[in-house]
């Protein structure tokens, strides 16, 4: 995959990363999945035989047209509500409809990868599935090793500075009272990460099953993993997941009714800017 395809859907996501947060959600665990799931990254898990390419290039593609063609347009659409909500008072329940929307997108980009790129996972030889599979449990050692073994103190601490730099950055500055409210939030929230290895576990773990199936539709069966991102969760994920949406929530209510006019003019600068870069590139489309 060249740099350039990379690059934008990377500046899409962090786009939707940004907005989650705005929006309440606890998104470094959604981006970490995306980031190890998204199929455009199939090429730097297994070796594409030559002729593959061709049927590779072509999903990559039509996922790159797709996307343009027909998300950019809602989420410039969301980021313009988004402002609007910024200038009046956000409330808990305009959360809860911007999380839905969100999840949407998510959920939509999913189910579309999983219909492009599920017959070419489907139709690998054995020597790419083993090939897949192991370079999948080294990216999970490695999250095990950076994420999870570092502890829950360390993670957390990781966690409250990356919010705090992002809204610093974003809002050109912070008040003592809103740092305040980050340093609540932090020991307010479960720690997930612990979780979310066992569910990337459990992923993998399911796709070495399939591969393993003897006379199964391996491709409607792959689909159907991209269609539910939550489909591996446990419990206890779904429930402390749950939890932080909520203190999450309580969170940027009280910190969005909290800026003053400067920072919410940094604000509004910053999801303006990205409104008219999605509506550029969504106007390009073939």
């Amino acid at each position: 995959m060249n740099s350039t395809h990379r690059s934008f859907l990377k500046t899409t996501l962090t786009v939707l990363v940004v907005s989650f947060l705005i929006a309440g959600c606890s998104t470094r665990f959604v981006y970490n999945q995306l980031d190890w799931l998204a199929p455009w990254y199939l090429d730097d898990y297994v070796t594409i035989e030559n002729y593959q390419q061709d049927s590779f290039t072509s999903s990559l593609d039509s996922v790159l047209d797709w996307h343009r063609a027909t998300q950019l347009t809602r989420y410039a659409d969301f980021l313009a509500t988004l402002s609007n909500d910024v200038e009046g008072t956000v409330s808990e329940t305009k959360l809860a409809k911007q999380v839905l929307e969100l999840d949407d997108f998510i959920e939509t980009l999913f189910t579309q990868f999983g219909t492009e790129f599920a017959p070419l996972i489907a139709d690998m030889n054995p020597q790419q599935q083993a090939e897949l599979i192991e370079n999948l449990n080294d990216k999970n050692q490695e999250y095990q090793e950076e994420k999870v073994l570092i502890g829950q103190a360390e993670s957390k601490k990781r966690s409250k500075e990356k919010v705090t730099d992002f809204l610093d950055d974003w809002l050109d500055g912070l008040k003592p009272n809103q740092a305040q409210m980050i340093n609540q939030w932090s020991a307010d929230i479960h720690w997930l990460t612990p979780d979310f290895y066992q569910n990337r576990q459990a992923w993998q773990a399911h796709l070495q099953d399939v591969f393993s199936e003897k006379g199964t539709n391996k491709t409607e069966r792959i689909a159907d993993m991209f269609k539910d991102r939550r489909q591996f969760w446990s419990d206890s994920l779904t429930n402390k997941f749950s939890h932080n949406q909520q203190v999450t929530s309580a969170f940027v209510v009280n910190l969005m009714n909290s800026l003053d006019s400067n920072q919410k003019q940094s604000l509004l600068k910053n999801l303006k800017q990205y409104e008219a870069d999605f509506r550029l590139l969504a106007s390009q489309a073939d």
